[in-house]
């Protein structure tokens, strides 16, 4: 059963209304948001380590603050496209029509 489908049925079940629609999808809005941020910081942070001359980053989300290295770079790249990921997926949820989703196997 789809994501859609799914918010359709709790409508019609009365658990969700035209109100709580709303509020979820203001949800998503932040969260997408949120993550698009993630996703820059990550990506000035991969940046500043492979082509500023620095040895050590501090990437600063609004919530934790982490300092990488040059040695992190391998988790950046990894943290940074499961964020990408997510982001994509909210980005899809958020339309009002229905998407293509490629997927690609990671081995």
């Amino acid at each position: 059963m789809t994501f859609r489908r799914k918010i359709h049925k709790l409508f019609r079940m009365g658990i969700l209304s035209d109100n709580t629609d709303q509020t979820y999808l203001e949800h998503l809005s932040d969260e997408y948001n949120n993550l698009k941020n993630l996703v820059f910081k990550y990506d000035e942070a991969i940046s500043a380590l492979l082509t500023g001359g620095h040895a050590s980053y501090q990437i600063d989300t609004g919530q934790t603050m982490q300092r990488v290295t040059r040695l992190d770079l391998a988790m950046l790249q990894e943290k940074r496209d499961i964020a990408e990921n997510k982001l994509n997926t909210l980005a899809l949820r958020l339309r009002k029509t229905a998407g293509v989703v490629q997927a690609v196997p990671r081995w």
